[in-house]
């Protein structure tokens, strides 16, 4: 099933794409990763803006590296589609009150957010995209128009 535990390999990286957008699907997610690994992932993630953010990102910080912060829709001409995600700005407080530690970025986009943990975080980290089968879908496209699957453009 796309976007449920799916892992793709992009540019020799093991990226890991689940649509998991609730608290409790966030949850199972992580238990999912712990039987999976022991070392904490980075992490993407994104937010519809009526979510629940707070109880999502405890439930992500509990087994997370790193992690940058990314919108959907942005580059729409319709000014409701751009509403519905949270801004990554907001997503970054929520964080910095959970920990103390900064995100390694606040993005607009999903594909610069995606190259930028590919770029910063060890190769043999796993990377995690969640939160928003809206983002997912938004890169999966973007992935799909660049070299399918197996080079990111940003």
């Amino acid at each position: 099933v796309p976007a449920r535990m799916e892992l793709r390999n992009i540019e020799g990286r093991q990226v890991l794409f689940d649509g998991a957008h609730n608290p409790q699907k966030l949850q199972a997610l992580v238990s999912s990763l712990k039987s999976f690994t022991s070392a904490p992932p980075a992490w993407m993630f994104a937010a519809k803006h009526s979510k629940d953010m707070t109880a999502s990102l405890e439930i992500v910080e509990s087994f997370c590296d790193s992690i940058a912060f990314t919108e959907f829709f942005q580059d729409q001409p319709v000014p409701y589609l751009k509403s519905l995600s949270a801004r990554s700005s907001t997503l970054t407080k929520k964080w910095r009150r959970i920990n103390p530690n900064p995100p390694l970025g606040a993005f607009t986009g999903p594909h610069i957010a995606l190259r930028t943990l590919i770029q910063s975080t060890p190769i043999n980290q796993l990377i995690v995209v969640s939160g928003s089968m809206y983002m997912i879908g938004e890169l999966y496209q973007q992935l799909d128009d660049s070299v399918k699957h197996t080079k990111l453009q940003a």
